[in-house]
Formats: structure tokens, sequence, C-alpha cells
């Protein structure tokens, strides 16, 4: 099974692609309105996608998900790649519009990276019950398929790590620490039950 390759050459190429499993994803250059609202050029994307890729260590995540190879069912194994693939594409738009890209890739992937990771060490203390179930439920399914319990966890928060990026954003702006602000986030989102109504905006018929 082919992995997420999480290369790009936009810089050098009138495309960004990411690969996963047998298709291919592109972003032409040409209409980046097709990739972003913001209007990005090529290079912005490709920044930004650097950006998410390594902040949130996905070639090492990808890593463990090609050496299942026969391991767990081809079904199994895509979901995997998907479940990495839409974190990919949901953070790249978010770096487009609030990372300072053009201040350079190591400084903002540090920062990101260590923030992403503080707010996922923090995770287990500070999910509410119901965000909790389904995260055991997802990653008890993932185990049930063969999926190593680590690597089952790590995909199962992937979607609640989506968040972490507005985390230090907030963190930043109110110059607190990433934990702090991780309990704050997680707290006003389980009172205004925002998955709940993300959910239901998802399924609406438009």
């Amino acid at each position: 099974m082919r992995s997420i390759l999480l290369r790009t050459s936009c810089a050098a190429t009138s495309a960004s692609r990411i690969h996963s499993g047998a298709s291919v994803i592109e972003i032409d250059a040409a209409q980046p309105a097709r990739a972003d609202e913001t209007g990005a050029e090529a290079a912005e994307i490709a920044a930004a996608f650097a950006a998410v890729r390594d902040s949130y260590r996905m070639t090492d995540l990808n890593g463990e998900i090609d050496a299942l190879d026969a391991r767990v069912s081809g079904k199994i194994q895509l979901s995997l790649y998907a479940a990495v693939q839409a974190l990919l594409l949901d953070r790249i738009i978010w770096f487009l519009r609030n990372a300072p890209l053009k201040q350079g890739l190591a400084g903002i992937v540090a920062h990101y990276r260590a923030g992403i990771e503080a707010t996922e060490r923090k995770l287990d203390a500070i999910l509410a019950a119901d965000a909790r179930e389904g995260f055991e439920s997802r990653a008890a399914e993932l185990v049930s398929e063969h999926v190593p319990a680590a690597l089952a966890r790590r995909i199962a928060r992937l979607p609640l790590l989506a968040a972490a990026t507005d985390v230090i954003l907030i963190a930043d702006q109110a110059k607190s620490p990433v934990e702090s602000a991780a309990e704050t986030y997680f707290a006003v989102r389980e009172f205004l039950r925002l998955d709940s109504v993300g959910k239901a905006a998802r399924e609406i018929d438009v």
C-alpha cells in the first residue's frame, strides 16, 4: 500500500500534488482559489503543506501506517491514510490564513510542533466525557482490526488535534502556556457543544 508521500515541489512546478493511496490531489497554481479562498499562490500552498506535514510529524505517522502492509486489511489501512489526509488538507487552509509563513518554516514548525505535542499530552486530562468516549471507541475499533494500540490512539486523536493550532494561537495572543489555553479551549468547546453543532452543520444538504 502506498502512503501519502507528503512531498511537494511547488516552488519548481506549476502544481502542488498530494498522493494518497492510488489517488492524487492536485492544486493547480493557475487556479489557486481552488485551494483557498484567500487566493494563495503555489509557493504559499507548498509552504503551508510543509508546515502542516512537519508540525504534525505526518511523515513518521505515514511510515507507521506503511508498516501495516499485510498486517491489516486494505480497507483499514486506507482509512488510516484518509484520517491523516483529512487533517492535512484542513490544516493547510488554517496555516494559509493564520501562520506567518513568510517568516520561514523552521521557526514555525518548531513552534507549532511543540504546541501540538503539549496539547496532545494534555488531552486525556481535559477531554469531556462524550469526547473521551468517542476517542476511546475509535481507538478500540482500530485495535480490534489489528492496528497497534499506540498508533490506533494517535489516529483516533487526530480530529481532536486539529484544534491544537487554534489552542496555540490563543496561547500566543494571551501570552499563556499552551496547556492552560488547551484546558480553557476544550472546556468552552464542550460548554457550547461546538462538536454537536459542527456535526449537525455538516449533515445539512445544500
